[in-house]
């Protein structure tokens, strides 16, 4: 993820389709979002066993095994 790349999250655990949301910063362990009203909001890394990689474009942060957030790259 990389600073004006724009990504598509949805919530799995309730199915919530957060929007398109553009990269603000980027840190080797986090990355911030930009929210609609201009502010940050910081997704950290988790362990590597959190993560699952569905394709390039996409992948999915579990939490114990349950997927949590769905990732999808729009441009």
């Amino acid at each position: 993820m990389r600073p004006g790349t724009k990504w598509r999250c949805i919530h799995l655990f309730d199915n919530t389709d957060m929007g398109v949301r553009a990269v603000g910063k980027a840190q080797t362990n986090a990355v911030a979002f930009l929210k609609p009203d201009g502010k940050l909001i910081w997704l950290f890394w988790p362990k590597a066993k959190d993560i699952q990689i569905i394709d390039e474009n996409t992948f999915i942060v579990t939490d114990n095994g349950r997927p949590m957030l769905k990732y999808i790259f729009v441009e």
